[in-house]
């Protein structure tokens, strides 16, 4: 596991062409420097894309940015996952609708997970 980690997750679950979706938002972030344009062993089990030194201008606390880790990449992921942070657990959920942080609210993923709903409504809503 790693020491921390954030994920960039869209609204919409299901694109037509996800693999032109990627392409576009790595052409972005390396457009930006935020992350190296070749692939390298950056990321724990797989290939992924090394932060780069644009990165600073994109963080509000750039003296934490990993750089002297070997460990310290971007991983693209373009199926449905759920991701374990293990015993770290997860500071902050933020819902881009509400902008609520819904991290201690329940979830019911799995209708979602298994790919029988594309919508994934905010906790919040039920409460209001």
């Amino acid at each position: 596991m790693s020491d921390y980690t954030i994920s960039l997750v869209p609204k919409v679950s299901r694109y037509a062409f996800d693999e032109v979706v990627v392409n576009d938002i790595l052409k972005c972030l390396v457009s930006k420097d935020i992350v190296k344009a070749e692939l390298s062993d950056c990321i724990l089990g797989n290939l992924g894309y090394a932060i780069s030194d644009g990165a600073q201008y994109i963080v509000s606390e750039p003296q934490f940015l990993p750089y002297q880790l070997d460990i310290n990449g971007l991983e693209i992921t373009s199926e449905r996952t759920v991701f374990d942070t293990g015993q770290n657990g997860i500071d902050r959920i933020i819902c881009p609708s509400c902008t609520e942080n819904i991290v201690d609210n329940e979830w019911d993923l799995d209708s979602w997970y298994q790919g029988f709903t594309d919508n994934l409504l905010c906790p919040m809503r039920h409460r209001k």
